[in-house]
């Protein structure tokens, strides 16, 4: 999971340094703590991690990367809350990043927030509205909501998007079979 996790962060992080620009001390500062953070989460001391991605936000409170990171964290432990918390501060700071959106209503849906998930992805979508995952996951919350035919057309745009994602197809055949579509199923 960090592996594709840590690609959003990279981004973030050549962000966060080319916004400093090198000028700035505690932008620098912040973003070599978070660094060993992101490293001690990529060997799962979710502990340790948890302390330098914390520090390097009292470094920069403004390091959307180190939020982010820390919603990263959180999320490999499954604490929805403390998980959701971080991805608002990253959302604070960088709310024009769709990944961010999604990554808050992604453990807000964890968390059982359908209707705050399903917010945060409807804002993802408006940023990027060819984000597969994004689709799936508020077909999800759809269909938590027994929100069938929104619910299946969520999972048809995720397969639009995407058409090599197979869970996508999966909870569509799924919810054509529990709703008595077998010829569609």
């Amino acid at each position: 999971m960090f592996a594709h996790m840590n690609k959003i962060a990279s981004t973030l992080s050549l962000f966060g340094i080319i916004a400093a620009g090198g000028c700035f001390a505690e932008r620098n500062k912040s973003l070599e703590v978070m660094n060993k953070g992101v490293e001690l989460g990529r060997q799962k001391l979710y502990d340790s991690a948890i302390k330098e991605l914390k520090q390097a936000v009292v470094i920069d409170p403004t390091n959307a990367a180190a939020y982010y990171n820390m919603g990263v964290v959180y999320k490999d432990e499954k604490h929805w809350a403390d998980a959701a918390s971080a991805f608002n501060d990253a959302v604070k700071y960088d709310g024009d990043n769709p990944a961010l959106h999604y990554e808050l209503g992604a453990v807000l849906l964890e968390d059982k927030k359908v209707t705050e998930a399903k917010g945060e992805f409807e804002k993802a979508l408006k940023l990027d509205p060819k984000l597969y995952k994004v689709h799936f996951r508020l077909g999800l919350a759809l269909q938590s909501e027994e929100k069938w035919k929104e619910a299946d057309a969520e999972y048809r745009k995720a397969i639009e998007a995407n058409p090599r994602f197979l869970p996508a197809y999966i909870k569509l055949g799924n919810l054509y079979l529990d709703n008595d579509y077998d010829k569609e199923a």
